[in-house]
């Protein structure tokens, strides 16, 4: 009994060992047999290879939109206009050695206040100084576009009012701007920046301030602050 599962066991690693032996045998004469490639599988061969390099790069440009080329916000400069009263005082305190630059919380999924922070955007890409004017509009009449005034109203159609709206507080000839602006993918891209910018420094609600990247849940200026 001993002897034959000796045997038994020396058969099973033996056996395959002497077949793989044999393909790889014949493996080496098929080979040997074929003829070289020609110059125009050699060409196939290396199209693809540059086929595949150019998508690979495409795919690579295409996944590079973001981070954005500058910061997100908007850089307050006419200081003529009404920010708020605390930023209005804190601005007239410091002068010229203070900045005020305002984020937007764009929630994706509150349609109307996503549509008019791109809205910003677009103004603010056609003329800097569009920006503050029409988000002073939007804070004034801001109920326009509550849900409840808009719940029967489709998204084409808010955007349309809100291209109406805006073009009221810029300039009636910018109209055509704007309604290619909601076409451009590259204002829908600033305005997720602006969302995901926001809510990476623990932004939940509005407003929030910030002084040196600090977070303060009221303007810095009213609580004393230096």
């Amino acid at each position: 009994m001993g002897s034959i599962l000796r045997t038994a066991n020396l058969s099973a690693c033996d056996g395959p060992r002497r077949v793989h032996n044999t393909t790889d045998q014949r493996a080496r004469k098929s080979r040997k047999s074929l003829p070289p490639p020609s110059k125009a599988q050699r060409t196939t061969k290396v199209l693809s290879f540059i086929l595949f390099v150019v998508n690979l790069s495409i795919l690579t440009a295409q996944a590079q939109n973001l981070p954005p080329a500058r910061y997100d916000g908007f850089v307050y400069e006419n200081r003529q206009e009404t920010p708020g009263p605390a930023l209005k005082e804190a601005l007239k305190h410091y002068g010229s050695r203070v900045w005020l630059v305002v984020h937007l919380l764009p929630l994706p999924y509150h349609d109307n206040a996503y549509v008019s922070s791109r809205a910003l955007h677009i103004a603010n890409t056609l003329n800097s100084s569009f920006t503050f004017p029409l988000l002073e509009q939007f804070f004034k009449h801001q109920e326009k576009f509550y849900n409840a005034k808009t719940i029967n109203l489709s998204k084409t159609s808010i955007v349309k009012e809100i291209v109406k709206f805006a073009t009221v507080a810029v300039g009636n000839s910018y109209s055509s701007a704007f309604e290619s602006g909601f076409n451009d993918r590259k204002t829908d891209l600033k305005t997720r920046v602006s969302f995901k910018y926001s809510t990476s420094r623990g932004v939940f609600g509005t407003p929030f301030f910030f002084r040196q990247r600090i977070c303060f849940a009221r303007c810095w200026f009213s609580v004393g602050l230096p």
